[in-house]
C-alpha cells in the first residue's frame, strides 16, 4: 500500500549533551579533530536539484499516476514519467526549474508496479526481487538460484504486466554473525566502532552478549524522544558500541520496543541519545558530516553507503530499480518499497559493502551536508577477492571467498520506511 510522505526534512536543534569529549554544539562536533567543513564536497547541479525537488513533490502530493523523475539522456534536462494526466502543481514546479523538464507517458505507475511486485513476491517462492522497468513499461524480476526451470514462463502467464528477467540473484542480508576477537582490535578514541552518546549514523554496533554486528542509520526525533535506526533483520537485543566491553552507559544505545521493529521495512528504532550526523570516510574515521535532510531519490541519483565495516565509498553508485521489493534472506519477509544502488564501474570494489553494514545509510554528500535516501538492507552481485588500500575495511573484515564484498545493494526508502510504519517521527537535521 502506498502511504503519503509529508515530512521531508525537519530542522531540529538537540538539547546539549555531554560525553567525554565535551558538550555538543550545533554547527560543531566534539568528536571531530577540527570543525566540519564543506570544502571538497560538490554542490548539487541544477539537474540534480530539479530532480530532487520534483521527486519530493510527487511523494508529498501522491497521485495514482506517479512514476519517476530522473535526468535526461543529454544530462542537461529532466524527464518525468507519469501515468495519466499530469498534475497542474507538478507542471508549475517543472516550469519554474532552471533546466528543461520533459513529461513522458508511463504505461504503469510506481504504486501499481510496487503493489504487483510485493504481491508476486509474497506468493511465488521462485522470486528474489522485483522493481519497476525503466520507463515504467512493466516489472523487472530476479529469480532465486533454486528457481524452477518454468518459473519465468509461469510468472508471465499469471499477469498481464510485461515481465523482464534480470537473471538469477546471489544475495545476502548483511548482518555480521562472526566477529574478530575484541582483544585483537585496537581503536582510536573516536571512530565508528567506538561511537558514544550522542550516537551518529554509520557507526558499527553489536548486540551485547552475542557475536553479531550491524550499522546505525540515522537519527530520528518524536517530541522529546530521540532514536537511532538499524536493520530489523539484525534482530532484537541490547545494542552497544562495537568496542564496548564493560557497562559504560555512554556506550549503550538500548533495546528496541516490539512496536518499533518492522520486518516489512527492515528497520528498527532504538530510543537513545542521538544526533543528526553520519560518520564519513574510512572505517576508522574521526570525521562526520551533518545531515541536511532526508529525501526520496530520483532515478540515477549518485549515492554511497556509509557502513560501519566498509566505511564510506569513494566511487558512487546510481539509484536504479525504483519501487523495488525483495525477500530478506534471514527473516523471510518481503521488504520494500525501496531502490537498488548499482555500481557505475564494476572494475573496482571501492565503495563495496560487506557483512556488518546492514542498516547503514545510503546517502549523497553535498556541500550542505548528507542527503539521506535509504537504509542498506541486502547486498547482491558479490565481488570475490582481496580489496587493497582503496577500500580500507575493518580489521578482520576482508573481502574473499568466505566473506564476499557486494558491489550493489538494496535500500529501503528512508522516508517511506518511517512514514509507513511509525507515527510522529521526523529525521533530525541541521
Amino acid at each position: 500500500m502506498f502511504i503519503a510522505v509529508t515530512a521531508v526534512a525537519v530542522g531540529v536543534v538537540c538539547a546539549s549533551t555531554s560525553n567525554a569529549a565535551g558538550p555538543v554544539v550545533q554547527g560543531g562536533d566534539p568528536k571531530d579533530p577540527a570543525p566540519p567543513t564543506s570544502s571538497g564536497f560538490p554542490q548539487q547541479t541544477p539537474v540534480q536539484k530539479a530532480v530532487q525537488e520534483l521527486t519530493n513533490w510527487t511523494w508529498q502530493h501522491p497521485a495514482s499516476g506517479m512514476a519517476s523523475v530522473g535526468p535526461g539522456e543529454d544530462g542537461k534536462s529532466v524527464v518525468v514519467h507519469w501515468k495519466g494526466t499530469y498534475p497542474s502543481g507538478l507542471k508549475a514546479l517543472a516550469a519554474s526549474q532552471p533546466v528543461p523538464v520533459m513529461f513522458r507517458p508511463a504505461a504503469y505507475s510506481g504504486p501499481e508496479l510496487s503493489d504487483l511486485g510485493k504481491s508476486l513476491l509474497d506468493s511465488d517462492p521462485n522470486l528474489a526481487a522485483t522493481w519497476a522497468t525503466p520507463g515504467y513499461s512493466g516489472l523487472t524480476i530476479r529469480l532465486k538460484p533454486n528457481a524452477s526451470s518454468t518459473a519465468l514462463s509461469s510468472l508471465r502467464a499469471r499477469t498481464t504486466v510485461p515481465i523482464t528477467s534480470a537473471g538469477v540473484e546471489h544475495s545476502v542480508s548483511l548482518r555480521r554473525t562472526a566477529l574478530p576477537a575484541q582483544a585483537e582490535l585496537s581503536f582510536p578514541s573516536a571512530v565508528r566502532p567506538a561511537d558514544r552518546a550522542p550516537f551518529y549514523g554509520g557507526a558499527l554496533v553489536r548486540k551485547r552478549g552475542v557475536s553479531s554486528a550491524c550499522s546505525t542509520g540515522a537519527a530520528l526525533v518524536a517530541g522529546t524522544h530521540e532514536y537511532m535506526t538499524t536493520a530489523a533483520h539484525c534482530g532484537a537485543g541490547t545494542w552497544v558500541s562495537y568496542d564496548q566491553i564493560g557497562t559504560a552507559p555512554s556506550a549503550v544505545l538500548g533495546a528496541p520496543r516490539p512496536e518499533h521493529i518492522s520486518e516489512a521495512q527492515d528497520i528498527q528504532l532504538i530510543e537513545t541519545d542521538s544526533f543528526p550526523r553520519i560518520w564519513h570516510g574510512r572505517w576508522d574515521t574521526s570525521t562526520s558530516r551533518i545531515v541536511e535532510g532526508a529525501y526520496m531519490p530520483g532515478d540515477l541519483a549518485p549515492v554511497v553507503a556509509s557502513g560501519g565495516v566498509a566505511g564510506s565509498g569513494v566511487y558512487p553508485r546510481s539509484v536504479t530499480g525504483q519501487w523495488a521489493h525483495w525477500e530478506d534472506t534471514i527473516t523471510g519477509a518481503t521488504v520494500g518499497p525501496g531502490f537498488i544502488a548499482t555500481p557505475r564501474n564494476y572494475t573496482t570494489l571501492n565503495g563495496a559493502i560487506i557483512l556488518g553494514d546492514s542498516g547503514s545509510p545510503t546517502i549523497a554528500s553535498f556541500a550542505g551536508g548528507q542527503h539521506v535516501y535509504g537504509f542498506v538492507s541486502k547486498g547482491y552481485s558479490a565481488g570475490i577477492g582481496t580489496v587493497g588500500t582503496e577500500t580500507p575495511l575493518h580489521p578482520g573484515f576482508k573481502c574473499g571467498s568466505a566473506t564476499p564484498c557486494f558491489a550493489a545493494w538494496y535500500s529501503v526508502y528512508a522516508l517511506s520506511a518511517i512514514n509507513i510504519e511509525f507515527d510522529g517521527l521526523s529525521f533530525q537535521t541541521s
